[in-house]
């Protein structure tokens, strides 16, 4: 069997997001960012009601409400790393 010694394995794994039901009203993911549910559902909304001129305001504030959601991820991956200087140093 591997390992053949005592050792510590770390797994990261993606979890699935939990889907919203009647007996399930929240997930992580609504709790944390709501204007991508909310923007998401308008802009999918959009193509069931016709021409909409706020398609578009609904399109910028979903890329907004995603584009926060990777900084956080972002951040929380990256945010503990070290800087290196190259080179020599005084």
């Amino acid at each position: 069997m591997y390992p053949a010694t005592q050792t510590t394995i770390v797994l990261d794994y993606y979890a699935k997001v939990p889907a919203l039901s009647a007996s399930n009203p929240t997930n992580w993911l609504l709790s944390k960012a709501p204007n991508a549910y909310l923007y998401g559902s308008l802009l999918e909304s959009a193509s069931m009601s016709g021409p909409d001129g706020r398609i578009q305001i609904w399109g910028t504030q979903f890329d907004r409400a995603m584009a926060g959601l990777r900084n956080q991820d972002r951040g929380a991956r990256y945010a503990r790393g070290n800087a290196r200087i190259m080179g020599p140093t005084p």
